[in-house]
């Protein structure tokens, strides 16, 4: 568990929803685009947004009559959203090129039983 100015968070409370809509409305600056973009309503994306503002204690964007404008504290937000979608693309690139590595075999241990064992060997 990790504490950030006194709030403790652990991986259950990770807002990592919140982060990827507030990551595609900064990108858009309009809630409706980013839903579409996420395959949620409208409502989804505004109400993670807001989520995340409560849970950091400050507001992300000033909501106009035609879209968004970021605020200073949600130009820091887009920086650091930014890394963290970098740093998970760089981890699923990893991930996926380490599975692709690996081959699966399956052997009967025991002819005519109907037992399978499954072996993995590792490519390198």
């Amino acid at each position: 568990m990790r504490i950030i100015d006194g709030k403790a968070m652990d991986r259950a409370q990770l807002p990592l929803n919140a982060l990827r809509a507030f990551e595609a409305a900064a990108r858009h600056l309009n809630f409706t685009r980013a839903a579409i973009e996420l395959c949620v309503s409208q409502g989804a994306v505004s109400h993670q947004v807001a989520q995340l503002e409560r849970r950091l204690g400050t507001r992300l964007f000033l909501r106009l009559p035609r879209g968004l404008a970021l605020t200073d504290d949600g130009l820091y937000v887009t920086d650091d959203a930014d890394r963290v979608r970098s740093t998970m693309a760089g981890l699923l690139t990893l991930t996926m090129a380490r599975l692709t590595t690996r081959t699966h075999h399956l052997e009967a241990t025991q002819p005519g039983r109907g037992h399978l064992h499954s072996k993995y060997t590792h490519s390198k």
